[in-house]
C-alpha cells in the first residue's frame, strides 16, 4: 500500500467560487516509466471533462494545474504544452524526472517483461491507489490536504475498456486517523491500477 500510494500525487487547481471562496479542486496523476520513456497518467475528465480543469478555468478564471508534493510544494504542469494523447478517459503528458524527484514521487517501471503488459483478467488481484476530490479538505486559502486512497482486492470482470471490482466496504479500513470516504465510485483511470 505504501508503495501504491508512492507513485501517485494529487493532480489539482485552485478555483474561486461564486462568492469568491477560493478552494483546491483536484484528481490524481501516476507516473510510468518503461524502457524508452517516462511519462504520467490522469483521468481525461480530470483535465478536460465537465468540472475539470479547463472547464473551471473558462467558467472561474485561468489557474495553473499542478502536481502536489509530499512535502506540501507543489510543480506547476503546463497541460497544454505536455499533454501526450487523451483517449477514452486517459490522458498522458510529458514529465521529467526532475519533477518526479521535485514531487517526491515514485515512476512505476512494472515487473512485466513485455510492455503494454498483458491484460487483466477475472480474478487477479490487483491494487489500487488515488486522490479522490471527495478526501480533499481545504484547510486554509493557503494551505490543502489530499486525502490519499489505497485498495487491494480481486478483479470481477474485464471488458474492452473497463475493469471493474467490488469494494467491500466491511474489510476497509482507514489511514492514519482518517475516517473512510462515503460510498463513491472511483474510476481507474483516475487512480494507479497496478
Amino acid at each position: 500500500m505504501e508503495f501504491a500510494a508512492s507513485i501517485v500525487a494529487p493532480l489539482y487547481w485552485a478555483q474561486r467560487d461564486d462568492e469568491g471562496i477560493i478552494t483546491a479542486r483536484n484528481g490524481t496523476a501516476f507516473f510510468l516509466r518503461k524502457p524508452d520513456a517516462l511519462f504520467g497518467v490522469t483521468a481525461a475528465h480530470v483535465v478536460e471533462g465537465p468540472g475539470g480543469w479547463r472547464e473551471s478555468c473558462a467558467h472561474h478564471g485561468k489557474a495553473p494545474l499542478r502536481l502536489g508534493a509530499k512535502n506540501g510544494a507543489s510543480v506547476e504542469l503546463p497541460w497544454d504544452a505536455r499533454c501526450i494523447d487523451i483517449d477514452i478517459d486517459i490522458a498522458t503528458f510529458a514529465i521529467s524526472p526532475r519533477e518526479i524527484e521535485a514531487i517526491e514521487r515514485v515512476p512505476y517501471g512494472g515487473l512485466q517483461a513485455q510492455w503494454p503488459p498483458p491484460a487483466l483478467r477475472v480474478d487477479v488481484g490487483i491494487t489500487y491507489s488515488g486522490f479522490p476530490a471527495i478526501g480533499t479538505r481545504n484547510l486554509s486559502r493557503e494551505a490543502v490536504q489530499f486525502g490519499v486512497l489505497c485498495g487491494t482486492g480481486l478483479v470481477s470482470s474485464v471488458i474492452d475498456r473497463d475493469i471493474s471490482m467490488p469494494l467491500e466496504r466491511d474489510y476497509l479500513s482507514p489511514s492514519s486517523e482518517r475516517v473512510l470516504p462515503p460510498r463513491t465510485t472511483i474510476s481507474a483511470a483516475s487512480a494507479a491500477v497496478l
